[in-house]
């Protein structure tokens, strides 16, 4: 086979290959408001890639931390946040 027909069956396998940026999911887009005491956020995101984009509508600085709790029993997560509470 020539060099030039090589190349095209290489771009071919790479274009269907599921590692092609053409085949990247668009990641979900969630919104976490902050305001003078209270917060705005979905009570629940679905799995996949996923943007995490804060705002501040307070008068002071705020923060946001998200953790990611493996499916476990809601009574071990529920202890786990006791435990960090205590300390």
């Amino acid at each position: 086979m020539t060099l030039s027909i090589l190349m095209a069956l290489w771009s071919a396998v790479l274009a269907l290959s599921p590692l092609s940026p053409t085949h990247a999911p668009t990641p979900k887009w969630v919104t976490i408001e902050a305001h003078d005491y209270a917060f705005t956020a979905p009570a629940v995101v679905q799995a996949g890639a996923t943007v995490f984009r804060f705002v501040n509508h307070g008068r002071v600085p705020h923060e946001v931390q998200l953790f990611r709790f493996n499916a476990k029993p809601m009574h071990s997560t529920l202890g786990m946040v006791a435990l960090l509470e205590v300390r």
